[in-house]
């Protein structure tokens, strides 16, 4: 099986480090050139917590991330408007909701990538479906063919 990820970032990566763990062939193409704009925080609740630990990565995403312990709304005026307390998650499961900065957790899950299989600045341009797999189109002028393309770029894919 030959599998190819469109989009570099959470999402991307994490499926690209599974499918590395599981030593399915993959690659993963990138629209960025680099890794420089990743955004800033990212939450992740206790089910991404276990992700990462499925990854071997939980040990180290524990080391970087912040735990919240209570959760402020506030509207453009800065008043409350609510306060959550996530203690009682603590106390039952252990840990709760962890913020991540963006660009901590994308080299945690690029450790466990092959940066040989990641193509940087690269988009699709056509896919053709047939019935030896999805015909891929890059814009570098490759083209490729394989069994399963994922769309992991964001809510403006136009792989999905």
């Amino acid at each position: 099986m030959k599998v190819l990820i469109v989009g570099g970032g959470i999402g991307g990566l994490t499926l690209a480090a599974f499918l590395e763990q599981s030593n399915i062939r993959y690659e993963l193409v990138e629209k960025a050139e680099n890794w420089e704009q990743q955004g800033y925080l990212i939450g992740l609740w206790d089910n991404g917590r276990d992700i990462l630990r499925k990854l071997g990565l939980a040990d180290q995403s524990d080391r970087i991330a912040t735990r919240i312990r209570k959760y402020f709304l506030r509207d453009g005026k800065d008043k409350l408007l609510r306060e959550y307390s996530l203690e009682k998650l603590y106390k039952e499961y252990g840990t709760a909701l962890s913020f991540f900065k963006r660009p901590e957790l994308h080299e945690l899950l690029l450790s466990r990538v092959d940066g040989n299989n990641i193509k940087l600045g690269v988009t699709i341009t056509a896919i053709a479906e047939s019935e030896a797999g999805a015909t891929i189109t890059l814009s570098n002028g490759e083209v490729k063919t394989c069994d399963l393309v994922v769309g992991a770029d964001g809510m403006h894919s136009r792989v999905r």
